[in-house]
């Protein structure tokens, strides 16, 4: 699959089949994602990869955003301590986001390259979690990435004249 399809094809998924997705093509997807930029070079990712039902039941419990149950969630936390050493203050206020979601996007390909579902979360109690993944204080759980096989077939994306939201040179309404 050419990667411009891969763009087009990739959707949030939000019902899974319930059947686990090996903890090796998990560790495989996540060493892929981490080959992605990082402002500044901070490079401040410590991923977590939540396979065991029980506790992916907890978590849960405390994430508004996680309507479904899924096989496997990957936490994307940042280093905060790394981020500022590297980086210095914006790293904190915007650059660990920045890099949190490029990560958890390569993983939502990864994912479809390997005909899994996957939806990116933010709606969640980043202390609740911190604690369900042991991370340190200075880890700080920004996203979380639901991955499994997909229910069903994701509709087909219609494709938009996109006119509207792009420009040369200057912005002007329409």
């Amino acid at each position: 699959m050419e990667l411009k399809d891969v763009i087009i094809e990739r959707r949030s998924i939000r019902k899974y089949k319930d059947e686990q997705v090996s903890t090796d093509l998990l560790f495989k997807i996540c060493n892929l994602a981490l080959n992605a930029p990082s402002a500044s070079n901070m490079k401040a990712w410590q991923l977590v990869i939540m396979n065991e039902k029980d506790t992916i039941e907890k978590i849960k419990r405390f994430s508004p955003g996680m309507g479904f149950m899924p096989p496997a969630l990957i936490v994307v936390g940042i280093d905060q301590q790394k981020a500022v050493k590297r980086a210095g203050p914006m790293a904190n206020k915007e650059f660990i986001y920045y890099d949190a979601a490029i990560v958890a996007y390569n993983i939502c390909l990864l994912a479809l390259e390997y005909n899994l579902g996957s939806c990116i979360m933010a709606s969640f109690n980043r202390g609740a979690i911190g604690k369900f993944v042991s991370f340190p204080e200075n880890i700080c759980p920004v996203l979380m990435v639901s991955v499994g096989y997909p229910l069903k077939e994701p509709a087909k994306k219609i494709l938009k004249d996109k006119n509207d939201a792009i420009f040369l040179q200057r912005y002007e309404s329409r």
